[in-house]
């Protein structure tokens, strides 16, 4: 082997046990004293080192063994500058400064178990650059967790007067607010200050508002300037007899409830689709059969599809009864209309009574409108109306009504003419001779009576009496020669040769002879001339004077048409006043005679 020999070059070829100043060699290493070795390999093996370690590169951790002693930093040189911690104290929490500068925060400590700050501004941050961000706050003995939150002047989360948010041991999420005063809301905001939903100290459930009506424990106002406020409840089943709605009940057994829901075929429709919105208030029997249970029994069905008969789906109204009202009805004038009222064998479906009673009954009035449209869309007119007015009350009861049927063209002051039918049984006209019973178009067949017609004939009614002038013996005269027998067509067709034979004149043989003497048949009472409008199906539609097709309307401005009507003239003749005619003929022609014979006879 050779040795280098610092200042003195290499020395080679020497033997093995050589002694060169207490360095031993041998065939893999040169041994310095007793603690340095040197091996072929490059490895040095040595117990301790003394110096700069600054140029000591490359030194494998794996080759690193055994245990370092403690170690003085006394001769170490070209370290970095040390660290320095400024205010630091017990629990504070050390956070970085500038340079080799920590902090110790008193306003940020944590002593094992409570992590704190108290700041005048402080907030905490967590914020992710992909992902969600999340703060947990977690129990690991089913001890619940909670969030509190003190926005009072001390934060201390104590004295009632702090919220917090819970997780209970339940599986509960509480949101719990408190203040001193027993008075805390719970409040849900939008667009940052917009309020939206409030639940009170008291309990009470407002949206819209800050506060509700006494006795309200629930109140939903609309902010909207439109005014429009609306509560949804769906129900997704579309089976028939599905419900979404509302129960109400004063028991909490249940006992007695009512109930407003919307059902999909609702009651006995025969599977055609009436929907409805039903009432029901009842006292049930037994704890829990208060619900919605598939098996109510409404006693109101508002129908929102309510065949007509006529082809049109409209709404319908059915009290006492799960049929829509519509379905008893055919079409037309057979429908039953839009509203059914139902009550037992015996007992009535329906009154109508006034709120304000009066003394005796007198001027006691109730009643029912019956409107056309184009009058009951108008304001201050409604059609034909019906009033039942109780007059002449007999005590409190009022038990001597009139019954009242009054057409008139405002609800306020009647403008046309009615009937009335008395608590004896008597029929009465509204108005003094006024009215008709019955026209040249719309007959009655045959009255009946116990005793004849009266006809006033009081004198202070009367004007221009005089005698028959010599034109008017004349046509007299014509027209009693007038009078056949004769028969009816209409009995004939129904009754064949049994139809009776009747005694008279025709008005229109009355008119010629009229005329003949100079004089207008419709001048005279005991003549009679009736127009008549009929539309396409033969209904009486008016006069064509005072109602009907061309007739002027006030209330629309406008002439109605007659195009698509029939108008038809029927004469006729009041035989009383004829024969009170023909009667004073032949008195004044007797006694013209009996003057005459008596002048013969004193001649």
């Amino acid at each position: 082997m050779s040795v280098q020999v610092k200042g003195s070059g290499t020395i080679g070829g020497l033997d093995e046990g050589l002694v060169v100043s207490g360095i031993v060699t041998s065939s893999t290493q040169i041994n310095v004293g007793s603690n340095i070795k040197i091996g072929s390999a490059g490895i040095v093996t040595a117990t301790s080192f003394v110096g700069s370690g600054a140029n000591l590169t490359s030194l494998p951790a794996a080759n690193l063994t055994g245990t370092l002693p403690a170690i003085s930093g006394a001769n170490l040189t070209s370290l970095p500058a040390q660290a320095t911690i400024s205010n630091n104290a017990d629990n504070r929490v050390i956070t970085g400064g500038s340079g080799v500068n920590l902090n110790g925060e008193a306003s940020l400590t944590f002593n094992g178990t409570d992590l704190i700050m108290n700041t005048s501004g402080g907030r905490i941050f967590s914020t992710r650059t992909t992902g969600e961000a999340a703060l947990l706050l977690g129990s690991s003995n089913a001890g619940g967790a909670r969030l509190y939150l003190d926005g009072d002047s001390n934060g201390d989360w104590s004295g009632n007067d702090y919220a917090y948010i819970e997780h209970d041991t339940s599986g509960n999420l509480n949101i719990v607010g408190d203040n001193p005063a027993n008075a805390s809301n719970i409040i849900f905001k939008t667009n940052t200050t917009t309020e939206r939903l409030r639940i009170t100290s008291d309990g009470e459930l407002l949206l819209g508002t800050t506060s509700a009506y006494a006795g309200s424990n629930m109140e939903i106002r609309s902010t909207d300037a439109g005014g429009s406020t609306e509560l949804r409840i769906t129900n997704n089943a579309t089976n028939a007899n599905t419900k979404a709605g509302i129960v109400f009940t004063t028991s909490t057994g249940d006992y007695g409830t009512g109930k407003i829901f919307y059902e999909r075929d609702a009651g006995s429709n025969s599977g055609s689709n009436y929907d409805a919105l039903c009432f029901d208030a009842w006292s049930h029997g037994s704890a829990g059969a208060g619900g919605l249970t598939g098996n109510e029994n409404a006693h109101m069905y508002l129908w929102g599809q309510c065949a007509t008969g006529n082809g049109g789906q409209y709404q319908g109204l059915g009290i006492g009864t799960n049929f829509p009202a519509n379905r008893y009805g055919g079409t037309g004038f057979n429908s039953n209309g839009a509203a059914c009222f139902f009550a037992p064998l015996g007992s009535n479906a329906i009154t109508l009574m006034s709120t304000s009673p009066v003394s005796g009954g007198y001027n006691d009035i109730i009643g029912i409108n019956f409107a056309a449209h184009n009058y009951g869309t108008h304001q201050y007119r409604s059609g034909i109306y019906y009033q039942i007015k109780c007059k002449n009350g007999h005590g409190t009861y009022g038990d001597r009504g009139q019954l009242y049927l009054q057409p008139g063209y405002d609800g306020q002051n009647a403008q046309g003419q009615g009937v009335v039918f008395e608590f004896n049984g008597h029929t009465l006209p509204t108005s003094d001779n006024g009215q008709l019973l019955g026209n040249g178009s719309l007959r009655w067949s045959t009255v009946y009576a116990g005793s004849g017609s009266i006809n006033t004939s009081d004198e202070t009614k009367k004007q221009n009496i005089v005698g028959l002038t010599t034109s008017e013996m004349n046509a007299a005269a014509r027209i009693s020669k007038l009078f056949k027998t004769y028969k009816w067509k209409d009995s004939v067709t129904k009754k064949g040769d049994t139809a009776r034979t009747h005694v008279g004149v025709t008005a229109q043989s009355i008119k010629t002879e009229m005329e003949a003497e100079g004089l207008s048949a419709a001048h005279y009472g005991f003549w009679c001339e009736d127009h008549g409008w009929y539309d396409s199906e033969g209904e009486y539609v008016g006069d064509g004077l005072t109602s009907g097709p061309g007739v002027y309307d006030e209330l629309t401005d406008t002439t109605p048409t007659t195009v698509g009507f029939t108008s038809t003239t029927i004469y006729g003749v009041r035989y009383e006043e004829l024969l009170a005619f023909i009667s004073a003929y032949n008195e004044q022609r007797f006694t013209s005679l009996e003057a005459r014979v008596a002048a013969l006879e004193g001649s």
